[in-house]
């Protein structure tokens, strides 16, 4: 799909991009270490995938320090969000002392936002980068 999204878009007549994209491109320029938070086991891979070639493409060093936390996706689904954000939450803190930035890898965890303002590094969610590029493409 990526591959065929790449076709598009030169001749969709609109902006076409990956909703991660404006993500990757300014987590990459927070410093070499990135924090990544996952609460599904697959969004692994292609997100290290996508944050390793945004380094590529600006040139940069990048080591990434994954976080999965299956539990609290599992709690989300069960329709417990308050447990979803306590089991995360306090890994994240932790997470965010060793890092330049936090990568949140799934619109899910978008709702952590707002409680993760604290953190003193750069919190990057494909929601927020994506909406910004919209508006900035569209204006």
């Amino acid at each position: 799909a990526p591959a065929m999204l790449a076709n598009v878009a030169p001749s969709a007549g609109i902006p076409v991009f990956k909703i991660d994209d404006p993500m990757a491109s300014e987590a990459v320029e927070a410093g070499p270490r990135l924090g990544v938070v996952m609460t599904f086991p697959p969004t692994q891979e292609p997100t290290s995938r996508l944050l390793t070639g945004a380094a590529r493409a600006a040139g940069r060093e990048l080591e990434l320090r994954p976080l999965l936390v299956p539990e609290a996706y599992q709690a989300l689904l069960a329709g417990r969000p308050e447990e979803h954000d306590s089991l995360l939450i306090p890994r994240v803190e932790e997470l965010a002392r060793e890092v330049n930035g936090i990568v949140l890898a799934q619109v899910s965890l978008a709702r952590l936002l707002p409680k993760l303002k604290h953190l003193g590094v750069p919190v990057f969610s494909s929601l927020t980068s994506s909406l910004r590029r919209m508006r900035e493409v569209l204006s």
